[in-house]
């Protein structure tokens, strides 16, 4: 069974996939995947210095990410994004198809994919089912607050560049609220998982 679990900013999606590990599912972190194929010698690094330019290297010649990602999103227009995508989903598509493929050799029988644009990518074709974690808007705010250091203002720029969660919610086939009461998080995803891979 493969799960596919997403969500806004600030959701809480790390918190479900630590509770899904714990209970024995395999995590693969879409995130983590997208870093490594922009580093140099990664699958998109050239794509994306060819399309781009040298600009946004650091002293170390690694993609700045950080001011890449000012460039992108200040394209209002969407195409430089767009762009972006199409350089990177593929390499992303195919790396995590390589971890669900030697993940499935070992017969695991439940693994996550976190993904935050699960359902706005090709990837919602590799899972079986999807789950979205939600949170009230202000904690959302909070939360991406105080991870990032950043002003209310700034938070809810971000959390305004993604598909709000009630759309993603008509979209998933499970979901779940994390408002900070993580005991009935875990007890949630707990029965969900059982259910899942029985």
């Amino acid at each position: 069974m493969i799960i596919g679990l997403t969500g806004n900013i600030g959701s809480g999606k790390s918190t479900a996939c630590r509770f899904l590990a714990e209970l024995g599912a395999a995590v693969i972190d879409a995130d983590r995947i997208g870093h490594a194929v922009l580093r140099r010698g990664g699958a998109a690094y050239a794509d994306i210095i060819a399309a781009f330019g040298t600009a946004f290297l650091d002293a170390e010649d690694e993609i700045d990410r950080r001011r890449l990602g000012e460039h992108i999103f200040a394209d209002h227009s969407g195409r430089l994004r767009q762009q972006l995508n199409a350089i990177t989903h593929p390499a992303i598509c195919n790396e995590i198809r390589q971890q669900i493929g030697a993940l499935q050799q070992q017969e695991k029988r439940g693994i996550v994919l976190e993904a935050a644009l699960l359902l706005d990518s090709p990837l919602r074709e590799l899972v079986d089912t999807c789950w979205l974690v939600t949170a009230p808007r202000d904690i959302l705010l909070a939360r991406v607050m105080a991870r990032d250091g950043c002003s209310r203002q700034a938070a809810a720029d971000r959390l305004a560049g993604q598909t709000p969660q009630e759309e993603l919610a008509k979209r998933a086939d499970r979901v779940f609220v994390n408002d900070g009461d993580t005991a009935a998080l875990a007890a949630a995803l707990a029965a969900a998982y059982a259910e899942a891979v029985e």
